[in-house]
């Protein structure tokens, strides 16, 4: 996914696009994986 942002945005000849896009996908992901560490740790809590 990351590659076809950069190709996708390299077309329009811009350098700082594609380095916009692969932090917004990586803010994305890790704010997924927060999400995910939430709610298991929220599941742990309310199984005790």
């Amino acid at each position: 996914m990351r590659l076809e942002l950069g190709i996708l945005h390299d077309n329009s000849g811009s350098e700082l696009l594609p380095e916009l896009a692969l932090m917004f996908h990586t803010l994305l992901v890790s704010q997924g994986i927060l999400v995910k560490l939430k709610i298991q740790i929220e599941h742990l809590l309310t199984m005790r």
